[in-house]
């Protein structure tokens, strides 16, 4: 086992914190008209699919449990 960390974990979430930091700033200096909503997307859209595969799992999960029985 390593306790080494590997950097390749912190690429996605580098990226999506660039891309707030891109938008939040555009948003300020009036380049962009979007709402704040979409401002923030890179931050909620992760979220947003955690939630989303966990619904899918689960709805598999009572599918297939309830073919079983």
């Amino acid at each position: 086992m390593s306790t080494t960390k590997d950097d390749s974990d912190d690429v996605g979430l580098g990226i999506l914190l660039f891309l707030t930091i891109v938008f939040i700033s555009l948003k300020m200096s009036n380049k962009i008209d979007w709402s704040w909503v979409w401002v923030f997307a890179p931050l909620w859209s992760v979220a947003a699919l955690i939630v989303f595969f966990y619904l899918v799992a689960l709805i598999f999960g009572f599918i297939t449990r309830t073919k079983l029985v």
